[in-house]
């Protein structure tokens, strides 16, 4: 579902303090985001769940949840940083530069599964600069347990979707049928992308969000994407998290068609939640190992991986991208059609 939509932009604003809280004042529209509470934490910013407040034409005050991404303008500027452009050649930049790039991709971005940028407040008297975005209430589809090494179910979101797509779940586990129902929404937000010849490069569930009004699940944290000129445009900038690294973006110096390399990584996200959460590609004690496994080892499938499972995966764990499949393919593969 697309359609048009206007990302506004904010240049006079402050902060200020209210019954102990942080709020954030539009000086433009007298609206103000009044901040809850730290849902998020980045390589170099911070989300804050905040509720705007604001009156309409009749003076009543209306209220809505928002997550808001916040980074220090300084610190951006200075950090320093390695991409390649489009002709492979090294260029020194910074992550404010970084930033401006994932904005302009994300202000063009307004599909259902995909998470929507609404407002941009780049007040000169504030330190920070503040992305606010729609807020996926249920968080991530799973997290990162660091203790045992795999990632956990958001629970949450089995309830919503039972309720939503019931006779799916009297066909399959209840697993299969919310990997079903999930990833099925994740290659249509994620074709979205690639139909604006735009590649995610971070596609992992730490980046798949859970909207249960509509049991949307949305692809979020475009901070190292890409827009390409085509879609066999090739990318020179690795992704972004090791164990979702496709091998051929691995190695150095040689381009790799990005669609290719998010459906890799789209695969082993399909794979890691069906199997509990481990990974398929995964040395704790080293990312070179890791890497190692990736480029060397097979996939090996669980028994209760059903046949059409392991059918999919296997093409979309497909060490060779020419033969790996591609988003039409897997959107009419029997393991998501047959629903």
């Amino acid at each position: 579902m697309e359609q048009d939509f206007i990302v506004y932009e904010t240049l006079e604003a402050e902060l200020v303090k209210s019954n102990g809280k942080t709020v954030l004042e539009s000086l433009e529209d007298g609206s103000s985001f009044v901040f809850v509470k730290t849902i998020g934490q980045g390589a170099f910013s911070k989300v804050k769940l905040a509720e705007r407040q604001w009156k309409n034409e009749n003076g009543e005050l209306l209220k809505a949840d928002y997550a808001v991404k916040i980074m220090h303008k300084g610190i951006l500027k200075k950090q320093r940083c390695v991409i390649y452009n489009r002709e492979n050649v090294m260029k020194m930049t910074n992550n404010w530069e970084k930033i401006e790039s994932e904005i302009d991709i994300w202000r063009r971005l307004c599909n259902e599964n995909v998470i929507r940028l609404y407002e941009i407040i780049n007040s000169k008297n504030l330190e920070h600069l503040y992305l606010i975005i729609e807020y996926a209430d249920c968080g991530q589809i799973m997290k990162w347990n660091s203790n045992d090494q795999r990632y956990e179910m958001n629970t949450l979101i089995v309830s919503h979707v039972k309720n939503k797509y019931p006779e799916i779940f009297t066909r399959f586990s209840e697993r299969e049928a919310l990997g079903k129902v999930i990833f099925k929404q994740v290659c249509e937000g994620l074709e979205f992308l690639h139909s604006r010849f735009i590649v995610h490069k971070d596609l992992k569930p730490d980046n798949i969000l859970f909207c249960s009004e509509k049991v949307l699940f949305k692809l979020t944290d475009f901070t190292i994407s890409e827009q390409l000129e085509g879609p066999e445009a090739l990318c020179y900038n690795p992704p972004g998290t090791t164990p979702f690294q496709a091998p051929e973006s691995m190695l150095s110096g040689v381009g790799f068609v990005g669609e290719k390399s998010d459906v890799w990584a789209l695969g082993i996200c399909i794979y890691s939640f069906m199997n509990n959460g481990q990974l398929p590609f995964w040395e704790p004690e080293s990312e070179i190992f890791t890497q190692m496994a990736i480029q060397n080892n097979p996939v090996h499938y669980p028994n209760d991986f059903s046949e059409n499972l392991k059918l999919i995966l296997t093409g979309i764990l497909n060490k060779d991208p020419v033969q790996r499949l591609n988003l039409q393919q897997i959107l009419s593969h029997p393991w998501l059609v047959n629903n």
